[in-house]
């Protein structure tokens, strides 16, 4: 039986398992580089997200190490804005949709007015005073729809295939497998002929 091959290694060539990725990772210049933090677990996430989007698609490099590097400084300077975004979007989903949630309150603006406040401002002073006469609040409550109308544009759903795009460039984006040389015999001459398949 013959097996097809590239010209190149597969994802799941490179790392069978979860594991040896993240290990891969920790021993490479690119862990907690600069401040750029990945959690392991979500080291892992990744793996498992490039084994499902790309797992027996050819790499694009002839040089594995060269891949290893274009993988784990891709997940350096994309990967915190990621785990972030993930977590912005958890925060998100967990607010309710009753009367009372977050997503009706509007902002709230405080005015302060001094007459005669006891201290001289000076024209570029930015600090406020701590003497006022009198206030005045303005509390926005939005609308049920404006509220859930922005609630659903606040919810992203492509977070994370947005974060996978960015290795979409190590790997062959038109995959052909090499020929294969079979070499048969004639029988009324005995030459070798080699033909490809």
């Amino acid at each position: 039986m013959i097996i097809p091959k590239y010209s190149t290694m597969t994802l799941t060539d490179v790392w069978d398992e979860a594991s040896k990725f993240l290990a891969d990772y920790k021993d490479s210049p690119f862990y907690n580089a600069a401040g750029c933090t990945v959690l392991d677990d979500n080291v892992t996430l990744t793996y498992y997200l490039l084994f499902n989007k790309y797992g027996n698609t050819p790499i694009a490099n002839m040089d594995v190490t060269q891949f290893k590097f274009r993988v784990f400084g891709t997940i350096m300077q994309y990967g915190p804005t990621w785990e972030q975004k993930l977590k912005i979007q958890e925060k998100l989903r967990s607010l309710g949709l009753d009367d009372s949630s977050e997503i009706y309150k509007g902002s709230k603006a405080v005015y302060n007015h001094a007459f005669n406040p006891e201290t001289t401002p000076k024209t570029g002073d930015l600090d406020e005073i701590n003497y006022i006469n009198d206030q005045n609040t303005s509390n926005y409550k939005k609308s049920k729809l404006e509220g859930l109308a922005i609630f659903a544009d606040s919810l992203r759903d492509d977070v994370t295939s947005s974060y996978i795009d960015k290795f979409r460039k190590m790997f062959r984006q038109v995959v052909f497998l090499l020929p294969h040389a079979i070499y048969v015999t004639e029988e009324e001459d005995e030459s070798w002929k080699m033909i490809l398949f």
